[in-house]
């Protein structure tokens, strides 16, 4: 059971600390990550 969503957390962690890193240069980055503003304008933005 424990296997199944260790992952998820693993990975939770690693995105959180990473938007948190990113986050401190400028805001872009932070966009690229988890933001909680628009996160599929990003993506859209990223697209086109």
């Amino acid at each position: 059971m424990s296997t199944d969503w260790t992952p998820c957390v693993v990975v939770l962690s690693v995105r959180f600390a990473a938007a948190l890193a990113f986050d401190q240069p400028g805001p872009e980055p932070g966009i690229l990550f988890s933001r909680p503003t628009s996160p599929v304008a990003s993506t859209r933005r990223g697209h086109e």
